[in-house]
C-alpha cells in the first residue's frame, strides 16, 4: 500500500510541478504589459496554489500552531528548519504574505521548476562562490526594500534524519544588514513522511508546523535564539 501511494504521490508532484510551472511561464509571457512586480505577484499566487494542490491531493495531515501575525506594511525573513522536500510545499501554502525564496542555485537548473523560479524573481545562492553569494545577499536586501519578504532554510539543505544541522550565516547576515525581523517556522515529522533520498512516502504521520513570534533583526543573538526555538520544538 505504501509503495502504490508513493507512486501516486510522486506522480502528482511531478505532474503538478510541470503544470503550475508552465502556468507561471505562460502568464509571464502573456502579461508583458504588466510591471515586473505585478507579474511576480501573479507567479507567487500560482506557486502558492501549487503548494496547496499537492498538500490537498496527496492527503498529508498537517497540524499548525501560529503564534505570529504579520504587521501591515512590514516585511520578514521566514526561517524554517529543513527536514524534507515536503517543506517547500508547506511554506508556500502556509506563509501568509508574498515572499521570495533564497534557495540554492542548483534548484534553478531543474526543468520547469527552475525556469519558473527565475521568472518569479526568486534568488539563487552559490555558497561555494563567496562573491556570488554576496551578490545574492545584495539581491535579497533589495527584494526586502522593494516590499517583499524572504523565505530561507538557514541549514542550507535537508537533514538526513530530521535533526537540526549547523546554520549557514546568510539568513542572519540578511536580517542584520536589512534590519528585518526573523520569523521562526518549525517543521516537525516531515522527515518521517518524505525522508531525504528515499522513494517511499509514509503518510500515516502528521506534520507539525509552528510559527513563532518574530526575532528582531537587530538582535545580536538572533542565531542562538532561533536554534534554541528549533531544538526545543523538535524535542517536545
Amino acid at each position: 500500500m505504501i509503495f502504490f501511494y508513493s507512486i501516486y504521490f510522486h506522480f502528482i508532484k511531478i505532474l503538478s510541478t510541470v503544470f503550475f510551472s508552465s502556468a507561471i511561464l505562460f502568464v509571464t509571457f502573456i502579461t508583458f504589459f504588466l510591471s515586473k512586480e505585478k507579474k511576480e505577484y501573479l507567479g507567487y499566487t500560482i506557486g502558492r496554489s501549487w503548494g496547496k494542490t499537492i498538500l490537498k491531493i496527496t492527503g498529508i495531515k498537517i497540524k499548525t500552531n501560529i503564534n505570529f501575525s504579520p504587521e501591515e506594511g512590514k516585511n520578514y525573513i521566514f526561517a524554517g528548519n529543513h527536514q524534507s522536500s515536503f517543506d517547500i510545499y508547506l511554506l508556500y501554502s502556509m506563509i501568509p504574505i508574498q515572499f521570495y525564496w533564497l534557495a540554492k542555485k542548483s534548484l534553478f537548473k531543474i526543468p520547469f521548476l527552475g525556469w519558473a523560479m527565475k521568472f518569479q524573481g526568486h534568488i539563487g545562492v552559490e555558497r561555494e562562490n563567496s562573491s556570488k553569494a554576496a551578490e545574492s545577499l545584495k539581491k535579497a536586501i533589495n527584494r526586502i526594500k522593494s516590499g517583499i519578504s524572504i523565505a530561507i532554510f538557514p541549514e542550507g539543505g535537508r537533514s538526513q534524519d530530521g535533526t537540526l544541522q549547523p546554520f549557514k550565516k546568510g539568513a542572519f547576515a540578511l536580517a542584520r544588514l536589512s534590519q528585518t525581523d526573523i520569523v521562526p517556522v518549525l517543521i516537525k515529522n516531515a522527515c518521517l513522511i518524505a525522508p531525504k533520498g528515499k522513494f517511499l512516502i509514509h503518510r500515516k504521520h502528521t506534520v507539525l508546523l509552528n510559527f513563532y513570534p518574530a526575532i528582531s533583526g537587530k538582535d545580536k543573538e538572533a542565531e542562538k535564539k532561533l536554534r534554541f526555538i528549533f531544538e526545543e520544538g523538535l524535542k517536545n
